[in-house]
């Protein structure tokens, strides 16, 4: 009772006739088969080779890998993707939820980014476990947000150690990757997250790599529109890289600051010490 099984660049059919006269279209688009939301934030990213990694920070932050072989080990998940190589993934339950409950659902985000740029990294020690939902990777099973050594009520305080937690969480992501067997070579971002320039400089600093930030901070429905290019294309021609290449733009390069390496590997030391011991 399953639906037939077929390759990406096959059409199923035009869409139906009134979506079409609902959405004001005068012909009726081609519709492909679906991506997995996961593989469509890795070519969203166009990180569609080998050792690129597509970090998305969303409702769940999720670190995506290209790969010519299966993780040589740990507990990654693994899927093949429909022009070649394997998907590597580590997929979070906390992403920007956690952020709401830190910050509120309708924070004003200038100000706590204007505010959080004069915090010191590491918050002179503050820090929070960013588990507001349970995290089966990492062996939390129930939630766990917890500040240290106390709540701080500084807003710029509170959104930098935020920002500190789930960076934490996201390179080590990246280092089961390398421990996998994934040599990285470029590592790019996107979501709703990424579009904080200081996420994006506490990320670059913890990886102590070079991210690159897309313009468009939805990576996945982007993708999903490079992989329709793709099939639609692809009989003339068209690979999923010229595909990526006209579709994906980034805005920036964030390179990391040396003056913040030391303290958030200290940091990183000290959130997975504090996560492995709970």
């Amino acid at each position: 009772q399953l639906p037939r099984i077929v390759g990406g660049t096959e059409p199923i059919g035009p869409i139906a006739e009134h979506l079409a006269i609902e959405a004001g279209l005068t012909t009726r688009p081609l519709v492909f088969p679906s991506n997995d939301d996961q593989q469509a934030g890795l070519v969203g990213g166009g990180a569609v080779n080998a050792g690129e990694i597509a970090i998305i920070l969303g409702n769940s932050a999720v670190v995506n890998s290209a790969a010519e072989n299966l993780p040589r080990s740990g507990t990654l998940d693994a899927m093949r993707l429909n022009w070649g190589p394997y998907l590597w993934m580590r997929c979070y339950n906390n992403g920007a939820q956690f952020l709401d409950s830190v910050l509120g659902s309708r924070p004003d985000w200038v100000a706590l980014e204007s505010a959080a740029v004069n915090v010191v990294p590491g918050c002179t020690g503050v820090g929070v476990m960013p588990y507001l939902l349970s995290e089966s990777s990492r062996n939390v099973n129930k939630s766990w947000l917890e500040w240290s050594p106390s709540e701080p009520s500084d807003p710029g305080v509170r959104y930098r150690a935020a920002l500190e937690a789930l960076a934490y969480l996201v390179v080590w992501g990246v280092q089961e990757h390398e421990a996998a067997g994934q040599p990285v070579h470029r590592v790019v971002v996107s979501g709703g997250i990424a579009k904080s320039r200081l996420m994006g400089e506490i990320l670059a600093s913890v990886l102590n790599k070079p991210i690159e930030s897309l313009e468009s901070s939805e990576g996945p429905a982007l993708g999903a529109a490079v992989t329709a290019l793709w099939g639609l294309e692809h009989r003339r021609g068209l690979g999923i890289h010229d595909a990526v290449a006209r579709m994906v733009r980034y805005r920036d390069t964030i390179q990391p600051r040396g003056e913040w390496i030391e303290t958030y590997r200290a940091g990183l030391a000290n959130f997975q010490r504090q996560t492995l011991q709970h």
